[in-house]
This record gives C-alpha cells, structure tokens and sequence, in this order.
C-alpha cells in the first residue's frame, strides 16, 4: 500500500475509488492518502487515469464510487454553491494552459486575486511580484497567443500559485518544454512548496523525477500500483 505512516495530516484522502466513463474504467479501487506539504508524483503510461485522478480533488470530475476527503469534506456531499470556495484552496495548473485568450498575461494572473476581493494594491503588488519571479515581467502586456509553450506554462504556474493555495495540482507541467522554461516552472514549484504547500504532479518527464526528489505512486490501467524505486528515482 503507497500510504505513508501518518494519516493526521492529510490533506487529501481518497478510499476505494473508482470512475468510469460510460464503459470504459478509468481508475480503479484507489485508496491514497496526500500528506500536508508533501511532492507527490503520480506517474504512469499515457490513459493510465493520471490526469482523471486529479481532476477528482477539485471536482472537475465526480467519482463513480467510493469517497474522495478533501481538508475533511467529504466532496460526494459538498453543496454546488461550496464548490467555488472549495476550489480556492487549490491552484491548478493544466496541460493545455487554460489562459483567458482576450486577456493579457498579467490580468491572467491577476483575475485570480480579483476573483477573491483582495484590494488592487496588494494585486499589482503581487502579481508584478510573481511574473517577475517567473521571468514573464517583460511580457506582462502580451496576449497568450503571442506566447510560447513555455512562456504559457510559465503564466499558467504563476495563476496557480497567486491566490497562495494550499494545494497545487499539476498536470504535465514540464511536458514538451524547453529545459529553461521547465527550470523555471520547478524553481517556482519548489519554492512556493517550501513554503509549506502540498504539490501533486502527474508527470512522465523522467528528468523531473530525478531532479526533485517526492514521493512516487504509479497508476497501470486505472490501478494504482506500487513503484519500482523509492522517493526521487524514476518509475
């Protein structure tokens, strides 16, 4: 079992889990615990449900079966006008980038903060602060379609970490990257985890796991399976 000793700080629970699309199963029977301020890789081939499986702990996707606790709420009964509050306590980075396309890179990062009423000083303040660190400052008026992949995954990890969730889940974040975006992108990850946050990487990028060291579960058809070496070698 892929538990580590100490449930008390958990900050995602899932038990005998499951979820299928129509007759396809994507994951199956799936108990993990995701400690408080753990790296966690989730590895695995392509269609193994990595991708399904985080998508689970915003709810971006319900389960079949089984019980998904996240920060002790159970999310088969948390109420449709909780989501949205729910959803604050994670930043999400996806594989496509999800930026806003008539939006330029800074109200990108920005939207985040105004979603949550905070005053517009400390969002300049912190937004500035942010897309510096991610080396984007010099584009902060550029729109994502004059972006690179790498320029766009740089924004998209700047959004994710803005609102300082507690959770970062992130889907492929250095796929297909060139190594000084992805440099960058896990400098931004490791620092912002330093700080205490929990970061859940679905990921096939071998150097990654090499490069910073977190726990390794494999999923194999839906199944969660476990890993053929310990914490920071590869699968």
């Amino acid at each position: 079992m892929t538990q580590p000793d100490n449930t008390d700080e958990a900050v995602i629970r899932l038990f005998n889990v499951s979820k299928r699309f129509g007759a396809k199963l994507a994951l199956s029977n799936i108990t993990l615990d995701i400690q408080k301020g753990e790296w966690l890789y989730v590895t695995g081939p392509s269609g193994a449900g990595k991708s399904t499986l985080l998508k689970l702990f915003y709810l971006g996707e319900k389960t079949t079966s089984g019980q998904v606790l996240a920060f002790g709420t159970n999310m088969n009964r948390l109420a449709r006008k909780d989501i949205p509050f729910l959803r604050r306590r994670f930043g999400i980075i996806f594989q496509d980038f999800k930026l806003i396309p008539n939006r330029n890179v800074f109200d990108n990062v920005a939207l985040v903060l105004e979603a949550r009423g905070e005053p517009r000083n400390m969002i300049d303040k912190r937004t500035r602060n942010i897309l510096r660190h991610a080396g984007m400052d010099k584009r902060m008026d550029a729109m994502p379609a004059s972006l690179s992949g790498g320029e766009q995954q740089r924004v998209a990890v700047a959004r994710a970490i803005a609102g300082q969730p507690e959770v970062i889940l992130a889907d492929e974040p250095t796929g297909s990257l060139d190594p000084k975006s992805a440099e960058i992108i896990i400098g931004l990850l490791s620092a912002y985890h330093e700080k205490g946050a929990t970061v859940m990487v679905a990921t096939h990028d071998r150097d990654l796991l090499a490069r910073k060291k977190g726990r390794i579960i494999r999923l194999e058809e839906g199944r969660l399976v476990e890993p053929s070496t310990g914490e920071g070698g590869a699968p």
